[in-house]
């Protein structure tokens, strides 16, 4: 049976600065396919099917911060060799971006720029309706805790009244209502996180990546 995975990036990404937070956990340096890999091994998650089951496709959705490279130079090389990391394990990544807004400082009552992440829900919507029209896999797979998901999944299921939709909340996420549209859910445990670490150097192309120092 084919899976395919749809990964918040953002989402992902916030949940484990609040597992460092809350546990005193470091695990930005994720290997996200060896983390989703643990799922098939999970009794219920066979019981989806009998049959074995098989990666069709992991997207991981993201955006890289343009708008803090004078001030973090860092952040945006640390970002990209994760990027290329999650890339060398056979994941496609989709970049949405940042849009600046203007907001009113409730203190002082000055405007202010303030930028937001655009496009990831609207993207991980769209790619899961083109994948269900296609009748890609048998299983999609959501990693994220947006309720904005939701009418995606109910036109997912329209589409293709077979599928089965698996929701996996990062750390801290779990939401009931958007649990209560998915076959199946799970919340990934501190543990997990910290087990599914890329390990030593990654090769990519003749360039080696290791952890940044910080992470």
């Amino acid at each position: 049976m084919n899976v395919s995975f749809l990964i918040d990036g953002f989402n992902l990404y916030h949940s484990i600065e609040d597992l460092y937070i809350e546990h005193n956990i470091r695990a930005k340096w994720l290997d996200v396919k060896t983390l989703l890999r643990t799922y098939f091994t999970d009794p219920d998650f066979k019981n989806l099917s009998q049959e074995r089951h098989s990666f069709n496709g992991i997207y991981y959705f993201t955006a890289l911060r343009h708008h803090v490279a004078e001030e973090k130079p860092q952040s945006i090389a640390r970002h990209e060799r994760y990027i290329n990391a999650l890339e060398s394990t056979g994941i496609e990544i989709i970049y949405g971006g940042f849009k600046p807004k203007t907001v009113k400082c409730l203190k002082c009552g000055e405007d202010f720029i303030k930028y937001e992440e655009k496009k990831t829900d609207v993207a991980i919507a769209t790619k899961l309706l083109e994948l269900a029209h296609k009748s890609q896999s048998e299983v999609y797979v959501i990693v994220s805790g947006d309720t904005d998901l939701i009418p995606a999944i109910e036109t997912a299921r329209i589409i293709d009244d077979s599928v089965k939709i698996v929701v996996v909340f990062p750390f801290g996420r779990t939401n009931d209502e958007l649990k209560g549209y998915a076959d199946l859910s799970y919340t990934i445990k501190p543990k997990r996180y910290s087990s599914c670490q890329f390990s030593g150097i990654i090769d990519i192309g003749g360039k080696k990546f290791a952890k940044p120092g910080n992470w």
